[in-house]
């Protein structure tokens, strides 16, 4: 014979059969597992409210990382920009002062070819 949590004996074939609540102790039938003073068979309203709250604050934190990783990239992407815009600029600059310096040149080039002797 076995005790059950009132202190009342079982028989065996009862030991056999019997439910047990996440706690272990002995589950009466249409209990919640989860539960057992809910008198709702398992999932009850509390274990529906507790995966709503849970599923809603998943939501949430997925929602807050999204914002976190939104602001990271967007910071990298305008620093990226902020750095390489000056390159850019300063690259432009060279550029221009390379272009006109090889106009000159090819001036001058045409300007003293007809003195060269062949």
């Amino acid at each position: 014979m076995a005790v059950n949590h009132e202190g009342a004996t079982a028989p065996l074939f009862k030991q056999l059969i019997m439910a047990w609540d996440i706690y272990g102790n002995t589950l009466q039938r249409g209990h919640c597992e989860v539960h057992p003073w809910v008198h709702d068979p398992y999932p009850c309203c509390l274990c529906y409210s507790d995966s709503e709250r849970h599923e809603q604050a998943d939501r949430q934190r997925q929602e807050y990382n999204e914002a976190i990783e939104r602001d990271y990239y967007k910071a990298e992407r305008e620093e990226f920009c902020n750095k390489n815009y000056f390159r850019y600029r300063m690259i432009n600059k060279l550029l221009r002062v390379l272009a006109s310096v090889s106009i000159r040149l090819e001036q001058i080039k045409n300007r003293y070819e007809d003195r060269l002797p062949i």
